[in-house]
C-alpha cells in the first residue's frame, strides 16, 4: 500500500511538472518560429490556454486552443499595431513534438483581429470614411493600402473603435504565419 503512494505521487508530480513547464517551452517554440518568419519585426507572445494543456493533448491528440499575438508590426505597407490569431482545436504534429519542436498541423476553427492607429497612417483619415473592399483598407480619396496576407489571411470586416481601425475575419485554416516552410 505503501509503495502504491509513493507510485502515485510521483506520477502526479511528474504530471504537475509537465504541465508547468512543457506549455511554457511549446510557447517559446511557435513564438521563435513565428519572430523567424516575420524576420524579428514583432513582439510576439504564444498562450496555449489552461491547465490541463499537456493531458488534453495526449488524450485527444488537440490543445484546446493557441493564442499567437504579434505587437508593434513593422516592415508592412499598413501600420498594424496589433494581431491576434485566436485559434481552437489545434491539432500539434507528434513527430516534430518528439523532436522538442512545435508544428501546428490543422484547426478547428479561428479569429484574426488587426488593430491599426489611425495616428500611425502619414495622412489625416476621415474615421467615417474608412472601408475594407477584399483585401484592401480604403482610408478615403486616393488612400488604399494592400492588406498582408500573413498578418491577415482572410477577407475582413472592419470597424472603427476610437482611434483603431480593428479588421475581423474568420478563417479554417493553420495561418501561414504558424506553418513552418520546408527546409
Amino acid at each position: 500500500m505503501r509503495l502504491l503512494r509513493w507510485t502515485l505521487l510521483v506520477v502526479v508530480l511528474l504530471v504537475g511538472g509537465a504541465e508547468i513547464v512543457v506549455p511554457q517551452l511549446a510557447e517559446a517554440k511557435i513564438e521563435e518560429g513565428v519572430r523567424e518568419r516575420v524576420r524579428e519585426q514583432a513582439r510576439v507572445k504564444a498562450d496555449l490556454g489552461v491547465f490541463p494543456v499537456v493531458t488534453r493533448y495526449v488524450i485527444t491528440g488537440e490543445v484546446p486552443e493557441l493564442e499567437v499575438t504579434l505587437r508593434e508590426v513593422l516592415g508592412q505597407e499598413v501600420p498594424i499595431g496589433t494581431v491576434r490569431f485566436a485559434l481552437e482545436g489545434v491539432s500539434l504534429d507528434r513527430s516534430a513534438l518528439a523532436q522538442r519542436d512545435v508544428e501546428v498541423t490543422d484547426i478547428d476553427s479561428g479569429v484574426v483581429t488587426a488593430e491599426i492607429a489611425l495616428a500611425t497612417l502619414d495622412a489625416p483619415i476621415d474615421p467615417g470614411a474608412v472601408e475594407v473592399a477584399g483585401r484592401r483598407l480604403d482610408l478615403g480619396p486616393g488612400l488604399t493600402l494592400a492588406l498582408p496576407r500573413e498578418l491577415v489571411p482572410c477577407e475582413p470586416s472592419s470597424e472603427v473603435r476610437n482611434d483603431r481601425v480593428v479588421l475581423t475575419c474568420t478563417i479554417d485554416e493553420v495561418p501561414s504565419i504558424l506553418v513552418r516552410s520546408a527546409t
